[in-house]
């Protein structure tokens, strides 16, 4: 009878036990998508002045409303951490019943899930090129790991890492590129992310797996992210704001940006401008918003003033493919955004913006803009044999990290009869390629160098300013291999069978 009666209890305690840590949960999703009391999505990216401020972002569950930070100059005693600073949070709330969704992707794509809590802190006030220490606080008690990152330098070489769209294969493909992406530019002051860094913007799984991807890195590495044509959602309507969908409502809360004032309040931390060093200034644009013609105006102004030796701009769609398409069919875009690439153009040339980092199109290609490259389309496989070395005005990149393939090569664009600029060169190109970039600039000097998945450089170039600043390109010896077409590359699938 007693064992009959421990058996009883013992059913009774395994039917009421919570087997399943969120019940309304669907069962097929990991467990790192969902939040705790505990913080997780750490991201560090660089401030307005990245050599004084960083800011930090990190998410809880609802419950956590007073979150802190904590910082310090990092050092090599056991106990750094003796005499940090604490710095409380602000949190914005983001529940999952409000949020913003994509009316054609079946309905609210995060059902089961509650509202949660992201919170940030900016540090300022630091020192330049100095290694600081950092953890944040969820609950009572309940701290991160200690981070290391550094404030960027006043002067001197400055590396960083570049990457395209993520997009598809995140967790399972794109993680691969991340990572080895630290492995060759360990030292890189930041990583640059050129939009599409989901698929599905409204999408908390994928925002899930694209932190798990990147793991610690972006805890340590301060992170540019740019907003992509998939980090827009058309309104649950079916219509769309202005011509173009809306920003998902995750955007802001997960990143803690620069805020551009003079521009319109939909722009807000997705069109703003970092002054990284003595010889660096990155712009970021947001091509996807329809208030192009402010941003180009904006850009303009403010690159103009500058005088640092590089300017680089991050964007999504890339302005030497004829569409600079964004999220919502219309049947005028072509005409539209043609003169929307011309007016870019006119105005990165104004501003004197040296490199273009994109994505977009799925592949990888490079392309140059100057009065003497001659013809670009017919003259391109040619150019990459001869590799001179020659003027330029604009380098202009395109490549992607995840498992998706485009077929931008020279033979495609004139099947599709899509022009280039008669001014623009296509240098290299590769397609079933995903690739990351590390960029250095020295002084008057910016390489680039842009590797495969397993580490090898595909592509590479050296970009040098002279006294009068004219600019020379010169394409390294990676530059002259083997094209890597689909024909030259082992078999590719379709995105549909990833996961």
């Amino acid at each position: 009878m007693i064992n009959r009666l421990l058996a009883c209890f013992a059913l009774i305690g395994l039917v009421c036990s919570p087997a399943l840590a969120h019940p309304n949960h669907a069962p097929a999703a990991p467990p790192w998508q969902f939040p705790s009391s505990w913080p997780d999505r750490i991201i560090v990216s660089p401030g307005k002045d990245p050599q004084t401020i960083l800011t930090l972002t990190w998410r809880t569950d609802a419950t956590v409303s007073s979150a802190i930070a904590e910082y310090t100059i990092a050092s090599a005693d056991s106990r750094f951490d003796i005499g940090a600073l604490p710095k409380a949070a602000r949190y914005e709330r983001v529940d999952f019943s409000q949020t913003n969704y994509a009316a054609d992707r079946g309905g609210p794509p995060n059902e089961g899930l509650g509202p949660v809590h992201y919170h940030s802190v900016t540090l300022d006030g630091l020192e330049p090129d100095t290694l600081y220490a950092y953890r944040v606080r969820g609950a009572q008690g309940h701290w991160s790991e200690w981070f290391q990152t550094r404030t960027a330098p006043t002067e001197g070489a400055v590396s960083f890492l570049y990457y395209g769209d993520a997009q598809y294969g995140i967790l399972s493909h794109a993680s691969r590129i991340f990572r080895q992406g630290l492995l060759s530019a360990p030292n890189a002051r930041f990583v640059l992310h050129a939009g599409d860094l989901v698929n599905k913007g409204d999408r908390d799984l994928e925002w899930g797996e694209w932190f798990q991807a990147s793991g610690f890195i972006h805890a340590m590495i301060p992170v540019i992210p740019v907003a992509g044509n998939h980090e827009y959602l058309e309104t649950p309507d079916g219509g769309t704001k202005d011509g173009k969908g809306v920003l998902t409502d995750l955007w802001r809360p997960m990143f803690t940006l620069p805020v551009t004032k003079s521009l319109p309040k939909s722009l807000r931390e997705t069109v703003f401008d970092m002054r990284i060093s003595k010889d660096l200034h990155v712009f970021v644009l947001d091509s996807s918003s329809p208030y192009w013609n402010e941003q180009l105006d904006w850009l303009v102004a403010t690159a103009s003033s500058s005088d640092a030796t590089w300017k680089v701009i991050g964007m999504h769609h890339s302005p030497y493919r004829p569409g600079l398409q964004g999220y919502v069919n219309n049947p005028d875009r072509g005409d539209f955004h043609r003169a929307r690439q011309d007016a870019f153009i006119a105005a990165a040339e104004r501003a004197e913006i040296n490199l273009i980092l994109a994505g977009h199109n799925h592949s990888y290609t490079r392309a140059s803009l100057g009065d003497d490259v001659g013809p670009g389309l017919p003259d391109a496989q040619a150019r990459v044999v001869l590799g001179q070395k020659r003027e330029v005005d604009l380098v202009v990149i395109v490549s992607i990290s995840g498992a998706m393939s485009g077929n931008m090569t020279p033979e495609h664009f004139a099947k599709n009869k899509q022009k280039f600029s008669d001014d623009i060169s296509l240098e290299r190109w590769a397609t079933n390629t995903p690739t990351y970039q590390v960029v250095r600039i020295d002084g008057n000097v910016l390489n680039v160098a842009s590797h495969l998945g397993t580490g090898e450089v595909y592509d590479a170039f050296s970009l040098t300013r002279s006294q009068d600043g004219t600019v020379t390109l010169q394409n390294l010896a990676p530059a002259f291999g083997t094209v890597r077409n689909f024909d030259t590359t082992g078999p590719y699938k379709d995105k549909a069978d990833l996961r």
